[in-house]
């Protein structure tokens, strides 16, 4: 019986869709995703006395001044880029000041500039 079947010629019946591959992070906005992947150091992800909302917030400034190593962002896009609260942002930028993970430069008591500090890499 399987020596009547001709392999060569079966078709399946509906072709498999195509699979659409996520457009990739380049040059948006001031803001926006500049590349499609983020640095971050063992030791921030293995720190354990960090909240998960600390780190949300330090891997998005990470993110955000991956080039220049500072960045001028307001903590509501903090907010939307993170996922964290408002409240819980001040506190955490305030404890990450602290232990000297990022500081903090204000100009004229309105406009803040956040500056990552040196993790090695």
């Amino acid at each position: 019986m399987l020596s009547k079947l001709n392999i060569e010629n079966y078709k399946p019946a509906v072709k498999p869709e195509k699979k659409v591959r996520p457009e990739r992070y380049e040059g948006e906005g001031k803001f926006g995703p500049r590349r499609n992947f983020t640095k971050i150091p063992n030791r921030i992800i293995d720190h354990e006395i960090m909240s998960i909302q600390e780190k949300m917030v330090l891997i998005t400034l990470m993110r955000l001044c991956f080039d220049k190593g500072h960045c001028e962002v307001s903590v509501e896009k903090i907010r939307q880029l993170s996922g964290v609260r408002k409240a819980t942002i001040y506190k955490a930028l305030k404890k990450l000041e602290v232990e000297k993970y990022i500081k903090k430069h204000t100009v004229f008591g309105w406009k803040t500039d956040y500056e990552v500090l040196s993790f090695g890499y």
